[in-house]
């Protein structure tokens, strides 16, 4: 048996739970909470459906688990802290600060890898999510948008583009990224990429 397998098989009930939980959210991201089975979730999860059964009731309950946590994320503030006066800097270092946020930020503030992406893969939940979202902190409107209003406004942001366009067309690049990172980190690792690929959105060029 192999130092992971032996990990895995002595592993404490909560960090089975948080293992399962991984696995879910990264099989749901990618192909959708309604056609991903226990037995693909056991697997990943590197343990028994059974075992799987002794942790969650269901696949409904690790939604639901996976969607709690969402919520909780959700409801975290959303700015973006201004860094030596410049926005394009600014944005530089919110667009790393989420796509490497675990590797940045202590564990108890960590994002699971691929929750947001996860949750969002059920367009059954569709209506919760969007109640979810509307409670919660509004990143474009709270963060970005004031941000790219600034860099307008010092002429460092020079695209014709309305903010609000630009804000989703930023955000939209960050979270691709984002999920690219957690679900094959590998490629990530072999060609990241970095905010001077997109930098130009914000030109008139």
């Amino acid at each position: 048996m192999c130092e992971m397998e032996q990990r895995r098989t002595h592993m404490d009930g909560q960090d089975r739970r948080e293992l399962i939980l991984d696995a879910a959210a990264r099989l749901f991201a990618e192909y959708g909470y309604d056609h991903v089975t226990t037995k693909q979730l056991a697997k990943k999860s590197g343990c028994s459906e059974a075992l799987l059964y002794r942790h969650f009731a269901s696949k409904e309950e690790i939604y639901g688990a996976l969607f709690e946590e969402f919520c909780r994320m959700s409801e975290e503030p959303s700015r973006i802290e201004l860094i030596d006066g410049s926005a394009l800097v600014s944005l530089k270092a919110f667009y790393y600060s989420i796509v490497l946020r675990n590797d940045m930020l202590p564990k108890e503030k960590l994002f699971r890898p691929c929750l947001f992406q996860a949750v969002q893969n059920r367009p059954s939940n569709s209506a919760a999510i969007a109640e979810a979202m509307r409670r919660g902190s509004d990143v474009l409107q709270d963060a970005v948008i004031p941000m790219i209003e600034f860099g307008i406004k010092q002429g460092e942001i020079t695209s014709p583009k309305a903010p609000l366009a630009l804000a989703r067309l930023f955000w939209t690049i960050t979270m691709g990224a984002s999920t690219i990172r957690s679900i094959n980190p590998d490629a990530w690792d072999r060609q990241p990429m970095q905010f001077e690929e997109f930098e130009s959105i914000f030109s008139d060029n």
